[in-house]
């Protein structure tokens, strides 16, 4: 026992005395814990939101896809190819199950992304009218860990709202994410007083953005944040000195459905620096989520920042389309 504690003063001692040596260890240590504990496999999974649309007339619901991919980690040496996804809906275990695939794509048991028909009802008792928390829970070898998201009701009389986050929540495609993890917000004025108002008029918000779906859970941290934090604490001091806008509104953003890509970084940023990817993408899940309620007027509205995004939202048959301005 005395050898074991001197073996680890001396450790510890070496470490100390060889630069940088106590903190690759410690970094060792905590890829350790958060193998473990699937932390590090958490940080790179993610889900996108879930459109639901009850047809109360006919005593049906529809279902947009259930975008969920799971975590990966080269050094961890753990595959997920064929691991069960248990979903649960507001903590309460559904019969719904996924499974992980080759390309770390979760789907269902027949492959696709929408569970069947009678699935899809028997979900549907889960679920409340609006924002619901989705739960997708996988059982591995080594790490048990889940992807969290949101499932929201929808009727199919509702008229929804379009916004896209990037150039138009934020004053910046490039700097409103990052002023987010930096502590400080860099929104556009007003935008969660226009938002909030139409909200409150009884319109669904969708909010739409080309991020890669590994951010997705950071993107809601960050819509739920904007205008929250509008003190002036001494991050926001610091934004100003830089001359940088911060919000002063202390008004939060209305609940809203996010849909972000399908796709991980690399792929993502593919998609946003072609040409027409970002028109492509949006115009493909708007009418994917019109198609839900089987009408041609569901969307309402639209903000955007991007011709892409004019362009996606009147080829969903959007006519009141909003530019804002972008400043970089």
């Amino acid at each position: 026992m005395g050898d074991s504690s001197a073996m680890r003063g001396k450790s510890g001692s070496l470490a100390d005395k060889i630069p940088g040596m106590a903190g690759a260890m410690q970094a060792v240590q905590d890829k350790f814990r958060a193998t473990q504990d699937g932390s590090i496999l958490r940080r790179h999974s993610g889900a996108a939101d879930v459109v639901m649309v009850h047809h109360k007339e006919q005593g049906r619901f529809a279902a947009s896809d259930f975008h969920v991919h799971a975590g990966r980690d080269a050094k961890l040496g753990q595959s997920f190819g064929g691991v069960t996804v248990e979903i649960f809906v507001n903590e309460k275990k559904t019969p719904l199950k996924m499974k992980v695939q080759d390309d770390y794509r979760c789907t269902f048991e027949d492959g696709t992304l929408r569970p069947m028909q009678e699935e899809v009802a028997e979900l549907a008792t889960f679920l409340v009218p609006g924002r619901n928390i989705v739960r997708y829970q996988l059982n591995g070898e080594r790490a048990l860990f889940d992807i969290n998201a949101c499932i929201f009701l929808w009727s199919s009389t509702d008229r929804v709202v379009v916004c896209d986050i990037d150039g138009t929540v934020t004053r910046s495609d490039l700097l409103g994410y990052s002023a987010h993890l930096l502590g400080y917000e860099y929104t556009h004025d007003g935008v969660t007083d226009v938002l909030s108002y139409l909200y409150e008029a009884g319109y669904k918000i969708l909010f739409l953005t080309a991020r890669p779906i590994t951010v997705a859970d950071r993107t809601r941290d960050f819509l739920k944040a904007v205008g929250l934090h509008a003190k002036d604490d001494s991050s926001q001091s610091f934004a100003r000195l830089l001359g940088l806008h911060t919000s002063d509104t202390v008004l939060g953003l209305p609940p809203g459905a996010l849909i972000t890509t399908a796709e991980r970084w690399v792929p993502a940023i593919l998609i946003g620096l072609s040409p027409n990817g970002p028109q492509k993408f949006k115009t493909g899940v708007l009418s994917d989520v019109r198609s839900l309620f089987e009408r041609d007027d569901v969307f309402v509205g639209g903000f955007g920042n991007r011709k892409t995004d004019s362009g996606a939202y009147r080829a969903a048959g959007i006519r009141c389309v909003c530019e804002c301005v972008c400043v970089c």
